[in-house]
């Protein structure tokens, strides 16, 4: 997994929020865990966490669900 920058997530701010604001879709938050697993765990955070944010390749995600459609 290669890193591509870091964030400083706001008190509150959760997974999926994170996800869609630095990678452009919430559906990449499982890829934001796994970047970062000394957070697992975590719901919320406190906001003093530093985050790893890992590239994210597009077409690996081109396929969806059906039900996700």
């Amino acid at each position: 997994m290669r890193i591509v920058s870091t964030y400083h997530p706001n008190r509150g701010e959760a997974w999926d929020m994170i996800a869609f604001k630095e990678l452009g879709s919430e559906y990449y938050a499982q890829e934001l865990m796994d970047a970062n697993p000394q957070y697992h765990g975590i719901s919320f955070f406190e906001g003093t966490e530093v985050l790893n944010i890992p590239y994210v390749d597009e077409q690996e995600r081109a396929y969806q669900a059906p039900w996700r459609m």
